[in-house]
């Protein structure tokens, strides 16, 4: 199978911040890659290098074996870039990844999470959906009970519980743990909701919000 686009120890560097630290990605011809990661991660640097409007610090990135650097006009004539914004650039002819999560899920071969300039996850939606467990726990809870809750999540739940002000997430690695921490956090939430993880909870557990516990 041909490859589409191989990028090696792709750095950026901007006067001020490193923008891609050493990332690498391939992805075969005829898949959707999917590049998921908050503002500032690096996402439209990366676009912007593979179409040709901006030149790497260093690595290499090539576009069915044409060098992006060295061959450009070859690139060109291989690539659209759809941007989110409707506008007009007469140097763009092009294709561009999505900041919609369920978009993602849907359409995506592979999906790769970006964060700080580093690729810090990487794999199919379904394979990072199976990483995190087999459910969430969405709890919501007042604010003055927060830390109750967070002190009451089991040991084995450690490093899978992320909170966002007083929202957390419980990612569960047996369904059976629903029944038995509910009982024990109930008379501190407001709500309690079991569902199937999402990749939007993958986002939230990789890159979007420190660890609670």
């Amino acid at each position: 199978m041909k490859v589409a686009i191989r990028i090696r120890n792709l750095v950026k560097k901007y006067p001020r911040v490193v923008a891609l630290k050493g990332i690498n990605i391939e992805v075969p011809e005829g898949n959707i890659y999917g590049l998921l990661g908050p503002n500032g991660a690096g996402k439209t640097t990366t676009v912007n290098i593979l179409a040709t409007l901006l030149k790497p610090s260093s690595g290499t990135v090539q576009i069915y074996g044409f060098d992006v650097t060295a061959q450009p006009k070859d690139v060109r004539r291989l690539i659209d870039i759809v941007p989110q914004r409707l506008c007009l650039d007469l140097r763009l002819t092009g294709f561009k990844a999505t900041h919609n999560t369920v978009e993602a899920e849907i359409l995506c071969d592979k999906v790769g999470l970006l964060n700080h300039g580093l690729l810090i996850k990487e794999g199919s939606p379904r394979t990072l959906r199976e990483q995190l467990g087999v459910g969430v726990l969405e709890i919501r809870t007042k604010e003055e009970y927060l830390n109750k809750v967070v002190s009451i999540v089991p040991d084995y739940l450690k490093g899978k519980v992320v909170q966002i002000r007083s929202t957390l997430y419980v990612f569960l690695d047996k369904e059976d743990y629903f029944e038995t921490l509910s009982a024990k956090i109930r008379d501190y939430c407001l709500e309690i909701v079991y569902r199937k993880i999402t990749l939007e909870d993958v986002f939230i557990k990789e890159v979007r919000r420190k660890i609670a516990g």
